[in-house]
């Protein structure tokens, strides 16, 4: 009977083991979208990989395209312009006209610091709608651009600073003719939105020669000999936490095409260019999405991945719509936020936007639907309406721990009493083991008839440790993947976010394999739940098997909660804490 207990007790363990390995691999794997690869696809197909990107998004040869300088303009110097709505802060730069900063205001850490999801450095980064005319971002990217309001020459005002343009002369030399064109950007912004509207306007302003033929078709495999502009996003494009350091969000290329979301594995060197331009590409993660919609049709797409940018990043993402021998205009939406319904379903047309844009295959980057979506929604219901409440995600947690034990007591009422019953059944069962050790098929028998005569089921003590397994594993999915809990806090200075471990102290020179600091509520976890199975649930009999539950169990848990979320932690430590109160009752009640 005891090795029975112990094993039962170490199935639980590995139940509970299993339940988070396995929560986390059907969340990657509803965050993970079909490769190209995965489709069987040859490069000559979808997707060609050719050389690094030199030919392909490059000029023909003969063409050569420069800068101009205004006299009016010499000696400027970069300025930063600033434009803030209730849910973005974003910083643009002269130099090159691009963005330099997006941070959402919305969410922040325990700080008050909103989280920014641009951090591009080095030559090789491209800061989103980084442009320039033909495909070489060594040559264009970096000159200064004329800043103005940005609204339409034919369009009404801005009201306020929710717009800006930039604007830039270049001319372009093709076996002799000389022509000037006008490249500018035009960016927008509104209040409750999480979109960026840019439009993007290349004009010729001086008339010459045209080299090459005219505007490039749908689903062409090769540039025209016309002037075009490419536009880049990548390299740093993803949620930056400033705090701690070591927190990280991973980041993949994805695209929608052929009514899924795709993902672009990429090696070093090496450019992968779409047969034909998805509605969307752009950067997904856990927390995050940035996304570029609005592709016309008849640009060229790819993505490259520098042999100097850094092993683990995603690559970037290069868009060079057709070349035009009069003037263009395109329109691009850049989505910057959060991967939850509420903030894609202002776009996929479930709730209207101020920007009244809509691209349904939006609703691609949420986490597939599986019995773990559903499971984190109902946690995140709960959460979230005792929050309401109290505004602070530790209490919400503490009082959804305390009603989900009330919701379950009958469960659990039944596990405890087991418990009870077999501990008051121990002198029996020693006296069994005694008379019948020798023979364990005999031994077997005469103990289902002892628990049958007194009505128990020694699977039951296992209950109130296997039903919160569901619960656990909501609850973790929601604080380590929905940005509603970054930097929800719960005690000032000693639990400043639910959704990281907490931290007691640095480990200094110690170094037990657990993490970068002491962590109190898994320590104060690891007591109580000790002193529980020693002394509120102490195991039959005594020995190895005594040994494994009052020991062993206690100390895996506590490896495993270690580093998780501390708000798991503590709905852990809750649990554990009335599950005592519980017993306690029961065994002075059943005799």
């Amino acid at each position: 009977m005891k090795k029975n207990i112990a094993i039962a007790g170490m199935l639980a363990l590995v139940v509970i083991v299993i339940g988070f390995g396995s929560q986390m691999f059907i969340q990657n794997k509803s965050q993970s979208p079909q490769t190209l690869s995965d489709r069987g696809e040859q490069p000559e197909s979808a997707a060609a990989a050719v050389p690094e990107s030199g030919g392909a998004f490059s000029l023909p040869p003969g063409i050569e395209v420069s800068p101009l300088r205004s006299a009016a303009k010499t000696g400027e110097s970069e300025e930063e312009i600033v434009i803030q709505t209730n849910q973005l802060r974003a910083v643009f730069s002269t130099k090159g006209g691009v963005l330099v900063s997006l941070q959402l205001v919305s969410y922040t850490d325990h700080r008050g610091v909103p989280l920014e999801l641009i951090e591009a450095s080095g030559q090789e980064a491209l800061y989103p709608f980084s442009t320039t005319l033909g495909g070489d971002f060594a040559e264009g990217v970096g000159v200064l651009y004329h800043a103005a309001d940005g609204a339409p020459p034919d369009g009404p005002a801005s009201e306020g600073q929710d717009s800006v343009a930039f604007s830039r002369d270049f001319l372009v030399e093709n076996e002799g003719a000389r022509t000037v064109y006008r490249l500018t950007k035009r960016f927008e912004m509104k209040d409750d939105e999480f979109l960026i509207r840019c439009r993007i306007e290349l004009e010729k302003l001086l008339a010459a020669e045209a080299g090459g033929p005219g505007p490039g078709e749908q689903g062409r495999s090769e540039l025209s000999a016309d002037p075009f502009y490419t536009i880049g996003l990548g390299a740093g494009v993803g949620p930056v936490f400033r705090y701690p350091q070591k927190r990280r969000d991973y980041q993949r290329l994805v695209f929608f095409d052929d009514g899924r979301k795709q993902a672009v594995p990429l090696e070093s060197k090496r450019l992968r260019l779409l047969e034909e331009a998805p509605a969307w590409a752009g950067y997904e993660g856990s927390y995050t999405a940035v996304v570029l919609a609005g592709i016309p049709r008849d640009s060229l797409v790819g993505f490259e991945k520098k042999g100097r940018l850094s092993g683990d990043d995603p690559g970037r993402l290069v868009v060079a719509p057709a070349g035009v021998p009069g003037k263009r205009t395109d329109e691009f939406f850049l989505y910057a936020g959060p991967t939850d319904p509420y903030a894609l379903g202002r776009y996929t047309g479930r709730i209207e936007n101020a920007f009244g844009w809509y691209e349904s295959s939006l609703a691609h980057l949420l986490p597939e639907e599986n019995i773990m979506t559903r499971l984190s929604g109902v946690i995140k219901t709960l959460v979230d309406f005792f929050y309401r409440y109290t505004g602070n995600y530790g209490v919400a947690i503490i009082l959804m721990a305390v009603f989900i034990k009330i919701v379950l007591l009958p469960l659990s009422h039944r596990g405890f009493a087991a418990v009870r019953k077999t501990q008051l059944l121990a002198p029996r069962i020693r006296e069994l083991h005694r008379e019948f050790g020798s023979n364990r098929r005999e031994l077997d028998i005469r103990l289902n008839e002892l628990y049958r005569d007194y009505r128990i089921k020694p699977s039951a003590s296992f209950l109130p440790v296997l039903i919160q397994l569901p619960v656990l594993l909501g609850l973790y999915s929601i604080l380590s993947g929905d940005l509603t809990y970054y930097g929800g806090g719960f005690i000032p200075g000693f639990i400043p976010d639910i959704s990281l471990p907490d931290i007691l102290g640095p480990l200094a020179k110690i170094d037990p394999g657990l993490g970068e600091a002491i962590r109190f509520l898994p320590i104060i976890t690891l007591v109580v739940m000790m002193y529980q199975s020693r002394y509120v649930q102490p195991p039959v009999g005594g020995g190895k098997a005594a040994f494994l539950l009052s020991y062993l169990f206690p100390v895996v848990v506590f490896l495993i909660l270690y580093n998780l979320p501390a708000g798991l932690v503590l709905y852990w430590l809750v649990q554990t804490i009335f599950s005592i109160l519980h017993q306690s009752y029961v065994n002075k009640t059943v005799t």
